[in-house]
């Protein structure tokens, strides 16, 4: 079945802002029913120690059923933490509505590029996908505490 709306979960409310942005950026913004922070957030303590995984796990469910009482028919795991914890956990489905494994879609998307490249010379663009301006990439930098790098920092 053909999914027509998703929701996206993901652990802080600052990064709910971030992920309608980027989808406003991106284009489908009016498929996009909700973005749900997981609040209080659920920390990587909870998703790598095993005596806390089953209560992190039952948190991320919870926060997707919210997603999809918001009207959601395809969940996606915000960041890279949630992706991994969801696939481990075997966490395919919650209440008939399938999780979306990210970097399974990614592989996927690499794997068909590449087929379209041999078989139809087709080549991949940027264009589609724009790059985050410097506010973005500030912000991201600031959240994470990290650095703007350049050449010369290697150099």
């Amino acid at each position: 079945m053909l999914r027509k709306t998703y929701g996206v979960v993901t652990v802080e409310p600052y990064m709910a802002e971030t992920f309608k942005e980027k989808v406003r950026i991106y284009g489908n913004p009016e498929k996009l029913t909700s973005v749900v922070a997981t609040v209080p957030p659920i920390h990587m303590e909870e998703i790598e120690r095993p005596e806390l995984a089953d209560k992190a796990e039952e948190k991320l469910l919870e926060f997707c059923r919210q997603a999809v009482r918001q009207g959601a028919d395809v969940l996606i795991p915000g960041e890279g933490m949630l992706n991994e914890f969801a696939y481990t956990r075997g966490l395919t489905h919650c209440g008939g509505i399938p999780i979306l494994d990210g970097y399974a879609v990614l592989w996927q998307y690499a794997k068909m590029m590449h087929e379209l490249h041999k078989t139809c010379n087709l080549h991949a663009s940027r264009r589609s996908c724009r790059k985050p301006d410097e506010k973005q990439l500030n912000e991201m930098r600031q959240f994470h505490k990290m650095y703007h790098l350049t050449e010369a920092d290697f150099s």
